[in-house]
């Protein structure tokens, strides 16, 4: 059976860093690939685990969210921010819904001149005779 292997760009997806900081790690201490093909580097399973704890021994940990912690201070920040962000979609709203008023009372207005226009344009179009003799 096969050992698995890694590439820098898994190792760094794993570790929660870029590909550089992976490549650049690499680099400095010297780890040479497990396997190469063309320019694709490709590490070891016991490789794979010794940079990502070097890099980022928090990688496999996971985040409780039950035990976080935020302090009252943090906490009161949120709300405000929370709080001025609702005033801000309210005045939008607002803005929004009167510049639809504004646009619908404009069609409405333009909609009112073409039909005045047209009506005038129909009755400068007599015919010869007819404005000729008034009719």
């Amino acid at each position: 059976m096969s050992e698995q292997l890694y590439t820098m760009r898994e190792i760094a997806t794993l570790a929660g860093v870029s590909r550089t900081t992976v490549f650049r790690y690499i680099q400095k201490e010297g780890i040479q690939p497990h396997k190469q093909e063309t320019s694709k580097k490709q590490f070891s399973e016991q490789q794979k685990d010794e940079i990502v704890e070097a890099i980022n021994p928090n990688a496999d940990e996971e985040i409780d969210p039950d035990r976080m912690e935020i302090g009252p201070s943090l906490l009161e920040l949120l709300k405000s921010q929370l709080e001025a962000k609702d005033d801000q979609i309210a005045q939008l709203q607002k803005a929004l819904d009167q510049q639809q008023q504004l646009q619908l009372k404009t069609q409405t207005e333009l909609e009112s001149t073409r039909q005045q226009l047209a009506m005038e344009t129909q009755m400068e179009k007599k015919s010869f005779w007819a404005r000729l003799f008034g009719h």
